[in-house]
């Protein structure tokens, strides 16, 4: 399933933003896409904060606060996804091929 996802990536990435010849240019995006990862992460470890605060003074945790993690989590998925989408692009760049 996930290398699925992986793959419909690669080929959203190819139709978006076209081709690229470099290792430069793939570590450029990979790093890119781990700063928005990092932010993510950031705000995923901020609502579980939250949700321990909350627990710690029996306060109750309600739908909207779980579905706003929810939304990071995704978040997060979605930027390891496009991590690996360019590393499995970068891949055939030592078969000395120009990829998307």
């Amino acid at each position: 399933m996930i290398d699925r996802l992986i793959e419909l990536e690669v080929q959203r990435a190819l139709k978006l933003h076209g081709k690229t010849n470099s290792y430069m240019e793939h570590i450029a995006i990979v790093y890119e896409e781990y700063l928005e990862a990092q932010e993510a992460l950031d705000l995923l470890k901020h609502s579980l904060t939250y949700f321990w605060d909350k627990l710690r003074r029996n306060e109750k945790i309600v739908n909207a606060d779980l579905d706003a993690t929810i939304l990071v989590a995704k978040e997060l998925i979605e930027e390891a996804i496009q991590i690996a989408a360019v590393c499995e692009k970068a891949k055939s760049l030592d078969k000395g091929q120009v990829i998307g």
